[in-house]
């Protein structure tokens, strides 16, 4: 199952997991969340349990992030935003030329800038990691690790409004785009510097913001806030309704073979279709079992070449019984 939890500001993304772990009924194995969100940002934080907590690398790659951000023009941090040390001012702000141009026109040069393909260096203070550590443990030992640039994907830009001394702006990005990275390489467009004051993740796909859990609908040792018993099904989403994507059934003299870790080959198995899919996911496949009695059960997660002319690659099976 995956909760779809509305992360408020001032806490870790770490906080949350452990308040989930801490309170669910006991039983649901692996928790961990799929994306983290920095401690002064709030917003959509999707949390996975048992066999859903497989599916962090996959779902973020096929799931786009938006998100709704305000910058601070001309100033700079050493860590992207509002929380780390000033370490530079744009003391000639006031006369760029750019500060003539309107909504719209900044609109167009950002969305042609940097809307496609985009190469981004992880932010000193950031999540990512280093020989298995994060680097803002290195930042905070005062050792900056600069990590080589790697592919990112912008889907879309707007500017909402520009007053100086602040941007506000909305974007659409793939998994693994720093927004503080994002924001200060805006504002060297324009030979400035840039620090996010605010950000808000409202979706993961299709997991908005208003239909996040508030803390609330949290968990109490596995009670409602209000003391009655955790509506799992009211609150948490199966994996399938999480990941939307194609699937396919097998009958029982292939269920065995997959679960060893062996597929039959494309023209052997009967597809459903899904719409919309992206690149990524359109490889993927849920992955049912036929039962002697009841309805079909999902058994894992499978890949296939894009050309569909491979045999496919078993990403993971679930625990015979565990749907979620």
């Amino acid at each position: 199952m995956i909760f779809n939890v509305y992360k408020p500001k001032g806490m870790t993304s770490f906080e949350v997991v452990g308040h989930f772990k801490r309170h669910l009924p006991k039983g649901f194995g692996k928790i961990g969340h799929f994306g983290t969100l920095d401690p002064f940002a709030e917003g959509v934080l999707l949390i996975g349990v048992g066999g859903a907590s497989r599916l962090a690398q996959t779902l973020n790659d096929s799931l786009p992030k938006v998100y709704e951000a305000t910058g601070l023009v001309g100033v700079k941090t050493d860590s992207g935003d509002h929380t780390g040390k000033v370490v530079a001012n744009d003391s000639s702000l006031e006369s760029k030329d750019f500060l003539k141009l309107s909504d719209m026109e900044l609109d167009s040069i950002f969305s042609g800038h940097f809307v496609g393909d985009y190469l981004q260096s992880p932010q000193a203070f950031s999540a990512a990691k280093h020989e298995g550590k994060p680097l803002y443990e290195y930042a905070r030992q005062g050792v900056m690790i600069e990590k080589e640039a790697v592919a990112r994907h912008i889907y879309k830009i707007e500017v909402q409004h520009f007053e100086l001394p602040y941007l506000k702006f909305v974007c659409e990005v793939s998994s693994g785009t720093y927004i503080r990275v994002l924001f200060e390489d805006m504002m060297a467009l324009f030979e400035t510097y840039g620090s996010l004051q605010g950000l808000k993740r409202v979706a993961i796909g299709h997991h908005h913001e208003r239909d996040s859990l508030q803390m609330n609908d949290w968990p109490q040792q596995g009670l409602h806030a209000n003391g009655s018993v955790y509506d799992l099904d009211k609150f948490a989403t199966p994996m399938t309704q999480a990941l939307p994507l194609r699937s396919v059934t097998l009958g029982q003299s292939d269920v065995g073979r997959y679960l060893s870790g062996l597929f039959p080959t494309d023209d052997q198995v009967a597809w459903s279709h899904v719409s919309g899919l992206s690149d990524r996911a359109r490889e993927l496949a849920w992955v049912y079992g036929e039962q002697e009695e009841g309805e079909p059960q999902l058994i894992g997660l499978a890949q296939w070449s894009p050309a569909m002319s491979a045999p496919a690659k078993v990403l993971f099976n679930l625990p015979q019984g565990n749907v979620n």
